[in-house]
């Protein structure tokens, strides 16, 4: 019987255990649905990404946001220049931080489109 070295095993299994627990869902904010995008958004789906298309003005500018939501434990959110670049990131485990971002993204998941197919400009 041939030996099999053990950290190979765990790195196989966290790697196969990972895809399957591994859910990503995304929502993109678009004023004009350019080829870019939706060539993104199409190459993100059959990635297996949700992914989900949000017109600007949908929703209230206090909804807008760039952040990150992991396991309702932790978040990451950009705060915005004045230009519109990442000028801070903020990082949290506070149950506040979560819990507010996870109602801005379920807010913005609720207005999206999420299809197949992209809709029309």
């Amino acid at each position: 019987m041939a030996h099999t070295d053990p950290a190979a095993l765990v790195g196989i299994t966290l790697s196969i255990t990972l895809s399957v627990l591994l859910d990503l869902s995304r929502v993109f904010v678009y004023a004009t649905l350019t080829d870019e995008l939706s060539d993104l958004v199409g190459r993100q789906r059959a990635a297996g990404v949700r992914v989900g298309l949000l017109p600007f003005g949908a929703v209230g500018p206090h909804l807008l946001a760039n952040l990150t939501l992991w396991d309702s434990s932790s978040c990451w959110e950009a705060r915005m220049a004045a230009h519109g670049e990442i000028g801070e990131n903020q990082f949290s485990v506070n149950r506040t931080d979560v819990e507010r971002l996870t109602r801005v993204f379920d807010a913005c998941v609720s207005a999206a489109t999420f299809e197949d197919t992209t809709p029309a400009p």
